[in-house]
């Protein structure tokens, strides 16, 4: 297994034939007006190559998450994949596609939550999202 790449996005859907919808996709941070408050939603899209002798099987996807106050979440989402092994690619095993969407992530300090990634139980990769409050100075001038 090899982890490709993956991002933040207001929303992100895969359909079934494998194709990827985003909205808004490139999120590296997001600000908000005020401490403490809700993230309403936000999707991270992977992409995870498998080879050809993990095909076939299933495997268990989590999202973790580590929040910059110290408190953790544990299976957010949680996904089964079933690679197949695509006869129409170039390459060996499959790429799978997958969109994770959370919802209602509580802030209580701003700073870096980390969504962290786990295949079969091994850590693949943690995806950072920074969370920073607006300064006074703009929320003012914004405000009028």
């Amino acid at each position: 297994m090899k982890f490709l790449d993956a991002f933040f996005a207001n929303a992100a859907d895969v359909g079934p034939d494998g194709r990827c919808f985003v909205l808004g996709g490139g999120i590296e941070g997001i600000i908000v007006n005020s401490i403490p408050t809700v993230i309403p939603a936000v999707a991270l899209f992977l992409r995870i190559r498998f080879d050809r002798q993990e095909c076939g099987q299933t495997h268990t996807l989590r999202l973790d998450l580590s929040c910059p106050d110290g408190s953790n979440r544990e299976a957010v989402v949680e996904a089964q994949l079933a690679p197949n092994a695509d006869h129409r690619s170039l390459r060996e095993g499959a790429t799978t596609q997958v969109a994770m969407s959370v919802y209602g992530i509580p802030v209580n300090k701003s700073g870096e939550f980390s969504f962290n990634l786990l295949l079969n139980g091994e850590t693949i990769v943690a995806v950072p999202l920074n969370v920073v409050l607006e300064p006074l100075d703009q929320r003012a001038s914004r405000d009028g």
